[in-house]
């Protein structure tokens, strides 16, 4: 998935509608969800597929709205990695 991709699903997950005023402001919360997750142990593939969109999604928000993660994203994260979504790192 494209970087333009997630950020569009990132939007229409965080109810940012199709506006571009906050493009900007998301994008760098999606490096920084992205970064998280690769050093958490995620592997490549895992963090730029599909499956991990509703967990950027979520870091996103948390990012804006708290500065940090939550526990739901923290045992998210733990999940995908010990179902084999890991690096074994």
């Amino acid at each position: 998935m494209t970087d333009a991709e997630l950020l569009v699903r990132v939007k229409s997950l965080n109810d940012y509608g199709e506006n571009d005023y906050a493009d900007d402001k998301l994008t760098e919360a999606i490096i920084w969800a992205k970064g998280h997750l690769k050093r958490a142990g995620l592997k490549d593939e895992v963090i730029n597929s599909d499956e991990s969109v509703g967990i950027i999604a979520h870091m996103v928000d948390d990012f804006n709205k708290r500065r940090g993660i939550s526990q739901f994203v923290r045992d998210s994260i733990a999940q995908i990695i010990m179902t084999g979504g890991g690096t074994g790192v």
